[in-house]
């Protein structure tokens, strides 16, 4: 349906009632098998799913290795290192952010 300034229902909604909307269809969705490979479900699903499939695809593809949990401990001993006065939620908040948080490139 297009809106009057031309503009698609779909568009003109927020993110946060896009997110909210495709989290309530995914969970009215069927499960999945054990035995089916969860990334093929979202190659299939990702149209109807995009926001979720993205998020997917980022944590369905992290190796099964304790490399990764290593580098966790060894920023979180470098952040408690320069900051000893911090709280220790405030030190996984600060871990959790350099670990996760991508900004964008600014050219």
């Amino acid at each position: 349906e297009v809106q009057k300034d031309g503009t698609s229902a779909e568009e003109s909604k927020t993110p946060y009632v896009r997110a909210d909307e495709e989290m309530d269809n995914y969970l009215k969705a069927s499960s999945l098998p054990l035995s089916e490979d969860p990334l093929n479900w979202w190659r299939v699903h990702k149209v109807k799913f995009p926001l979720l499939a993205q998020l997917s695809t980022r944590y369905l593809c992290i190796p099964g290795t304790s490399v990764s949990a290593e580098r966790v401990f060894s920023t979180a001993g470098d952040v408690t290192a320069k900051r000893s006065t911090l709280k220790p939620q405030h030190v996984d908040q600060l871990v959790f952010l350099h670990k996760n948080l991508q900004l964008p490139n600014v050219n």
